[in-house]
């Protein structure tokens, strides 16, 4: 699929909705990403953030409206050629395959692909990316760690060469410490070119890391627009330095400044003011 103009988005959705049965759960969303980007779509448990996600990977279908990717329509296109052609969803709960092992797993993703040398040097990346995989490779993936799972699942999107990355609440379920792993792990993607469109209830966490956001409620977007001052977040807190350096980006999360002052952020003509502590969702 071309996509030679770089002002255009890489995927775009019109007026689109989605119903199971008679029941409209997206009711007519307007929604687009542009290479490179992270934008995060956050929202309560039920807004539609889920099947928004399912019906851009192929495995649910539009009834309304319209889905192009790279400039093409596809909202006809089934899900295994979505897949060759850049489109990979990692689905909330993981989905993977519990009586397959990791290695078998991951090789899952690649299994539309037939340049084999290329699926081996993907793999090895992802063994540097992730190394608690590549030490588990022989394991029954059912016999993971949540944590560990979410990474095989990650993974094995990623060996099928995603140029669009879905991710359904990669947080989900897992304790601090591999989540900032799990954040660390899509910048590493990010910085490869992969462009990233996350669902998180984690709202803080996920706007910490955006470039944009769109907020939906009911089936509805209620709310988008750049994220200001690229918010400093861990798995702790949420801050903005007051300062005009911006924390470092490209550091590990447990190496970053951890600034005190006061911050702000805003999503379009939302604004909300965040203390030091007080003030501040819970992360």
């Amino acid at each position: 699929m071309p996509h030679d103009n770089p002002a255009a988005p890489l995927l775009q959705l019109r007026d689109a909705r989605i119903a199971y049965g008679q029941i409209q759960a997206v009711k007519g969303i307007d929604l687009e990403l542009f290479s490179g980007e992270l934008v995060s779509l956050i929202g309560a448990n039920g807004a539609g953030k889920t099947t928004t996600l399912n019906a851009i990977a192929g495995t649910l279908q539009l009834s309304g409206g319209d889905l192009s990717y790279a400039g093409s329509a596809i909202a006809g296109m089934p899900a295994h050629k979505r897949l060759r052609a850049g489109i990979a969803l990692v689905p909330e709960g993981r989905g993977i395959f519990t009586r397959l092992t990791v290695e078998e797993n991951l090789r899952m993703g690649a299994y539309t692909r037939s340049d084999k040398a290329e699926i081996e040097a993907d793999l090895q990346r992802v063994y540097e990316m992730l190394p608690r995989v590549k030490e588990r490779l022989p394991q029954v993936a059912g016999t993971l760690s949540g944590g560990e799972q979410q990474m095989v699942a990650i993974g094995r999107a990623l060996l099928s060469r995603p140029k669009l990355l879905l991710l359904d609440e990669p947080s989900m379920g897992l304790a601090p410490l591999i989540v900032e792993k799990i954040f660390e792990v899509i910048q590493t993607v990010m910085k490869q070119g992969v462009t990233v469109l996350l669902v998180e209830q984690n709202a803080n966490l996920a706007l910490g890391f955006s470039n944009r956001a769109y907020v939906m409620e009911s089936g509805k977007i209620t709310l988008s627009g750049r994220v200001a001052g690229r918010i400093y977040c861990t798995t702790r807190r949420c801050v903005r330095p007051t300062s005009a350096k911006r924390p470092d980006r490209s550091a590990p999360l447990k190496a970053r400044s951890r600034p005190r002052a006061a911050s702000f952020f805003s999503l379009g003509r939302f604004s909300r003011r965040c203390g030091d502590r007080a003030g501040c969702p819970a992360v």
